[in-house]
Protein backbone atom coordinates (compact mmCIF):
# COMPACT_ATOMS: atom_id res chain seq x y z
CA UNK A 1 0.00 0.00 0.00
CA UNK A 2 1.44 3.35 -1.00
CA UNK A 3 0.79 6.47 1.05
CA UNK A 4 -0.23 9.15 -1.42
CA UNK A 5 1.18 12.65 -1.69
CA UNK A 6 -2.32 14.04 -1.13
CA UNK A 7 -2.67 12.22 2.18
CA UNK A 8 0.53 13.71 3.55
CA UNK A 9 0.36 17.16 1.98
CA UNK A 10 -1.71 18.92 4.62
CA UNK A 11 0.52 17.68 7.42
CA UNK A 12 3.67 18.54 5.51
CA UNK A 13 2.60 22.10 4.82
CA UNK A 14 1.53 22.85 8.38
CA UNK A 15 4.53 21.27 10.04
CA UNK A 16 6.92 22.46 7.38
CA UNK A 17 5.99 26.08 8.02
CA UNK A 18 6.98 25.79 11.66
CA UNK A 19 10.17 24.00 10.72
CA UNK A 20 11.16 26.72 8.26
CA UNK A 21 10.96 29.33 11.01
CA UNK A 22 13.01 27.18 13.38
CA UNK A 23 15.68 26.46 10.78
CA UNK A 24 15.93 30.13 9.91
CA UNK A 25 16.96 30.87 13.47
CA UNK A 26 20.08 28.71 13.31
CA UNK A 27 21.91 31.24 11.14
CA UNK A 28 24.21 28.60 9.60
CA UNK A 29 25.33 29.35 6.04
CA UNK A 30 24.92 26.49 3.57
CA UNK A 31 25.23 26.07 -0.15
CA UNK A 32 22.16 26.83 -2.26
CA UNK A 33 22.17 23.43 -3.98
CA UNK A 34 24.22 20.31 -3.23
CA UNK A 35 26.70 19.66 -6.01
CA UNK A 36 26.74 16.21 -7.64
CA UNK A 37 28.65 13.83 -5.38
CA UNK A 38 30.62 10.89 -6.73
CA UNK A 39 30.54 7.50 -5.01
CA UNK A 40 33.58 7.08 -2.79
CA UNK A 41 34.59 7.52 0.83
CA UNK A 42 33.05 10.73 2.19
CA UNK A 43 33.61 12.25 5.59
CA UNK A 44 37.16 13.38 4.79
CA UNK A 45 38.37 17.00 5.02
CA UNK A 46 36.79 19.02 2.26
CA UNK A 47 34.13 16.41 1.56
CA UNK A 48 30.61 17.59 0.79
CA UNK A 49 29.00 14.32 1.84
CA UNK A 50 27.80 13.40 5.34
CA UNK A 51 30.23 11.32 7.35
CA UNK A 52 27.82 9.45 9.63
CA UNK A 53 24.21 8.26 9.63
CA UNK A 54 21.46 7.03 11.96
CA UNK A 55 18.69 4.80 10.59
CA UNK A 56 15.57 3.75 12.50
CA UNK A 57 12.42 1.77 11.82
CA UNK A 58 9.61 2.74 14.19
CA UNK A 59 6.19 1.12 14.60
CA UNK A 60 3.04 2.87 15.81
CA UNK A 61 -0.38 1.71 16.91
CA UNK A 62 -2.03 2.70 13.63
CA UNK A 63 -1.57 4.64 10.41
CA UNK A 64 -3.41 7.55 12.02
CA UNK A 65 -0.95 7.56 14.93
CA UNK A 66 1.95 7.51 12.48
CA UNK A 67 0.51 10.58 10.76
CA UNK A 68 0.21 12.33 14.12
CA UNK A 69 3.82 11.43 14.95
CA UNK A 70 4.87 12.80 11.55
CA UNK A 71 3.54 16.24 12.47
CA UNK A 72 5.00 15.99 15.97
CA UNK A 73 8.44 15.05 14.62
CA UNK A 74 8.55 18.01 12.25
CA UNK A 75 7.50 20.49 14.92
CA UNK A 76 9.20 19.17 18.07
CA UNK A 77 12.03 16.82 17.11
CA UNK A 78 13.53 18.19 13.92
CA UNK A 79 14.11 21.85 14.92
CA UNK A 80 16.53 21.03 17.79
CA UNK A 81 18.12 18.26 15.74
CA UNK A 82 18.73 20.45 12.69
CA UNK A 83 20.25 23.11 14.95
CA UNK A 84 23.01 20.74 16.11
CA UNK A 85 26.55 21.40 14.86
CA UNK A 86 27.33 18.88 12.15
CA UNK A 87 23.72 18.29 11.11
CA UNK A 88 23.42 17.37 7.43
CA UNK A 89 19.90 16.20 6.68
CA UNK A 90 16.87 14.07 7.54
CA UNK A 91 14.35 11.73 5.90
CA UNK A 92 10.93 10.72 7.26
CA UNK A 93 9.06 8.07 5.27
CA UNK A 94 6.06 5.77 5.64
CA UNK A 95 6.49 2.04 5.07
CA UNK A 96 4.50 0.74 2.09
CA UNK A 97 3.69 -2.61 3.71
CA UNK A 98 2.42 -1.01 6.92
CA UNK A 99 1.60 2.74 6.98
CA UNK A 100 1.78 2.50 10.77
CA UNK A 101 5.53 1.93 10.40
CA UNK A 102 7.91 4.80 9.65
CA UNK A 103 11.45 4.93 8.29
CA UNK A 104 13.78 7.63 9.63
CA UNK A 105 17.31 8.65 8.62
CA UNK A 106 19.46 11.37 10.19
CA UNK A 107 22.72 12.32 8.48
CA UNK A 108 25.49 14.24 10.24
CA UNK A 109 29.18 14.94 9.79
CA UNK A 110 30.55 12.44 12.31
CA UNK A 111 30.06 10.24 15.38
CA UNK A 112 30.07 13.13 17.92
CA UNK A 113 27.22 14.81 16.07
CA UNK A 114 25.38 11.46 15.98
CA UNK A 115 25.74 11.15 19.76
CA UNK A 116 24.24 14.61 20.17
CA UNK A 117 21.41 13.75 17.79
CA UNK A 118 20.68 10.57 19.75
CA UNK A 119 20.37 12.58 22.95
CA UNK A 120 17.85 14.87 21.28
CA UNK A 121 15.94 11.83 19.99
CA UNK A 122 15.82 10.23 23.45
CA UNK A 123 14.58 13.44 25.04
CA UNK A 124 11.99 13.83 22.32
CA UNK A 125 10.60 10.31 22.77
CA UNK A 126 10.55 10.70 26.56
CA UNK A 127 8.52 13.89 26.19
CA UNK A 128 5.98 12.50 23.71
CA UNK A 129 2.30 12.11 24.37
CA UNK A 130 2.12 8.51 25.62
CA UNK A 131 -0.43 7.68 22.91
CA UNK A 132 2.16 8.48 20.24
CA UNK A 133 5.12 6.62 21.76
CA UNK A 134 6.55 4.18 19.17
CA UNK A 135 8.35 0.88 19.28
CA UNK A 136 11.76 0.83 17.57
CA UNK A 137 12.57 -2.63 16.19
CA UNK A 138 15.60 -1.33 14.26
CA UNK A 139 18.03 1.39 15.33
CA UNK A 140 21.49 1.36 13.77
CA UNK A 141 24.15 3.91 13.03
CA UNK A 142 27.57 4.08 11.43
CA UNK A 143 29.97 5.75 9.07
CA UNK A 144 28.72 6.73 5.65
CA UNK A 145 31.03 5.04 3.16
CA UNK A 146 29.16 5.61 -0.09
CA UNK A 147 27.10 8.66 -0.94
CA UNK A 148 25.75 9.56 -4.35
CA UNK A 149 23.15 12.06 -5.50
CA UNK A 150 21.60 12.89 -8.83
CA UNK A 151 23.26 15.52 -10.96
CA UNK A 152 19.89 17.18 -11.55
CA UNK A 153 19.33 20.50 -9.75
CA UNK A 154 17.08 20.52 -6.69
CA UNK A 155 14.55 22.62 -8.62
CA UNK A 156 13.83 19.60 -10.84
CA UNK A 157 13.09 17.28 -7.91
CA UNK A 158 9.84 17.10 -5.91
CA UNK A 159 9.96 19.76 -3.17
CA UNK A 160 11.30 18.29 0.10
CA UNK A 161 11.40 14.96 -1.79
CA UNK A 162 7.73 14.70 -0.82
CA UNK A 163 6.20 11.65 -2.47
CA UNK A 164 9.52 10.18 -3.58
CA UNK A 165 10.08 6.50 -2.86
CA UNK A 166 12.78 4.94 -0.71
CA UNK A 167 14.14 1.43 -0.23
CA UNK A 168 16.10 0.70 2.97
CA UNK A 169 18.12 -2.51 3.28
CA UNK A 170 19.54 -3.79 6.56
CA UNK A 171 22.16 -6.52 6.24
CA UNK A 172 24.26 -8.42 8.76
CA UNK A 173 27.80 -9.16 7.62
CA UNK A 174 28.84 -12.76 7.22
CA UNK A 175 32.02 -13.76 9.06
CA UNK A 176 34.01 -13.79 5.82
CA UNK A 177 32.67 -10.50 4.46
CA UNK A 178 35.33 -8.39 2.76
CA UNK A 179 33.71 -5.08 3.63
CA UNK A 180 36.20 -2.99 1.69
CA UNK A 181 35.66 -5.25 -1.30
CA UNK A 182 31.89 -4.76 -0.97
CA UNK A 183 32.34 -0.99 -0.89
CA UNK A 184 34.65 -0.97 -3.89
CA UNK A 185 32.39 -3.31 -5.87
CA UNK A 186 29.28 -1.28 -5.09
CA UNK A 187 30.87 2.07 -5.87
CA UNK A 188 32.64 1.04 -9.08
CA UNK A 189 30.13 -1.49 -10.35
CA UNK A 190 26.61 -0.57 -9.38
CA UNK A 191 27.00 3.16 -8.78
CA UNK A 192 27.20 4.15 -12.45
CA UNK A 193 24.35 1.78 -13.33
CA UNK A 194 21.82 3.26 -10.94
CA UNK A 195 22.94 6.84 -11.55
CA UNK A 196 21.95 6.39 -15.22
CA UNK A 197 18.49 5.01 -14.40
CA UNK A 198 15.35 7.11 -14.76
CA UNK A 199 14.19 8.71 -11.54
CA UNK A 200 17.37 8.17 -9.54
CA UNK A 201 17.67 10.69 -6.69
CA UNK A 202 20.25 9.38 -4.23
CA UNK A 203 22.06 6.40 -2.73
CA UNK A 204 23.66 6.12 0.71
CA UNK A 205 25.59 3.19 2.22
CA UNK A 206 26.46 3.04 5.94
CA UNK A 207 28.84 0.63 7.70
CA UNK A 208 27.26 -0.35 11.05
CA UNK A 209 28.72 -2.27 13.99
CA UNK A 210 27.93 -5.73 12.62
CA UNK A 211 26.60 -5.06 9.16
CA UNK A 212 25.51 -2.34 6.82
CA UNK A 213 22.43 -0.37 5.88
CA UNK A 214 21.81 1.27 2.55
CA UNK A 215 19.01 3.30 1.11
CA UNK A 216 18.06 4.38 -2.41
CA UNK A 217 15.63 7.18 -3.28
CA UNK A 218 13.64 7.30 -6.54
CA UNK A 219 10.96 9.64 -7.82
CA UNK A 220 8.22 7.05 -8.47
CA UNK A 221 7.21 3.62 -7.22
CA UNK A 222 7.82 2.15 -10.68
CA UNK A 223 11.34 3.58 -10.79
CA UNK A 224 12.00 2.26 -7.28
CA UNK A 225 10.88 -1.20 -8.37
CA UNK A 226 13.19 -1.06 -11.39
CA UNK A 227 16.02 0.03 -9.13
CA UNK A 228 15.34 -2.79 -6.67
CA UNK A 229 15.39 -5.32 -9.51
CA UNK A 230 18.70 -3.89 -10.72
CA UNK A 231 20.14 -4.16 -7.20
CA UNK A 232 19.04 -7.79 -6.93
CA UNK A 233 20.46 -8.72 -10.33
CA UNK A 234 23.75 -6.98 -9.70
CA UNK A 235 24.13 -8.49 -6.21
CA UNK A 236 23.48 -11.99 -7.52
CA UNK A 237 26.21 -11.53 -10.11
CA UNK A 238 28.80 -10.32 -7.59
CA UNK A 239 29.83 -13.00 -5.05
CA UNK A 240 31.66 -10.42 -2.92
CA UNK A 241 28.26 -9.21 -1.72
CA UNK A 242 28.00 -11.67 1.21
CA UNK A 243 25.73 -11.46 4.23
CA UNK A 244 24.37 -13.52 7.10
CA UNK A 245 20.76 -14.42 6.45
CA UNK A 246 18.38 -12.45 4.26
CA UNK A 247 18.36 -8.67 4.18
CA UNK A 248 15.52 -6.88 5.92
CA UNK A 249 14.05 -4.60 3.28
CA UNK A 250 11.59 -1.74 3.73
CA UNK A 251 10.04 0.19 0.85
CA UNK A 252 8.31 3.44 1.60
CA UNK A 253 7.21 6.88 0.47
CA UNK A 254 8.89 10.03 1.77
CA UNK A 255 6.86 12.62 3.60
CA UNK A 256 9.71 15.02 4.23
CA UNK A 257 13.42 15.41 3.58
CA UNK A 258 15.63 18.48 3.75
CA UNK A 259 18.58 16.86 1.95
CA UNK A 260 17.91 18.87 -1.20
CA UNK A 261 16.77 22.08 0.43
CA UNK A 262 18.70 25.30 0.07
CA UNK A 263 21.55 25.19 2.59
Amino acid sequence: MYVTRRRMLGTALAAGAALTVARGMTGRARQATPEPLVLGTPGLPGSKAPGYGIARVRTHQSAEMAQAVYADVLTRFLPPTSALPGYYGYIFAFDDADPGTTLNVTLVDGAPAADAANVVAQEYVQGMDARLAPQTPIAVQGAVRIYQVTDRPASELPPLLHGCHITMRFRRNAADTDIEGVIQSASEGFGPIQAAMDGFVMYCWMHTEDGRVSFNVWETAEQMQAGNEAVAAWGAANPVITQEGPAEVHNGVIGYSDLFRAR
